[in-house]
């Protein structure tokens, strides 16, 4: 079982999970910051792990980096377990 949270001393709203559409909604949790000088958009999730769980992983990226687009004027936060390979081969190029 999984979950995600967002805290902070300022208000916020939830976003409906719906508008974020990927393959498992609870991997992913979306909220809308009100603070004094500004509102701000955060999303936490935890990506699938590629290794067992396959395209999954991809249809996630491919569902938040949507939701990011579709919010592009907002001020966002994108943070959580993008479960990366632990190690990379020398041809990796970021």
């Amino acid at each position: 079982m999984f979950g995600q949270i967002i805290a902070s001393k300022f208000l916020l709203t939830a976003i409906p999970p719906d508008q974020m559409q990927v393959p498992w909604r609870e991997r992913g949790l979306s909220v809308q910051l009100h603070a004094p000088e500004r509102n701000i958009r955060f999303l936490t999730t935890h990506i699938p792990p590629g290794a067992s769980d396959g395209w999954i992983k991809i249809e996630t990226i491919q569902g938040i980096v949507e939701h990011l687009l579709s919010n592009l004027g907002a001020d966002q936060s994108l943070c959580g377990d993008f479960n990366t390979p632990q190690s990379l081969s020398a041809e990796t190029v970021w």
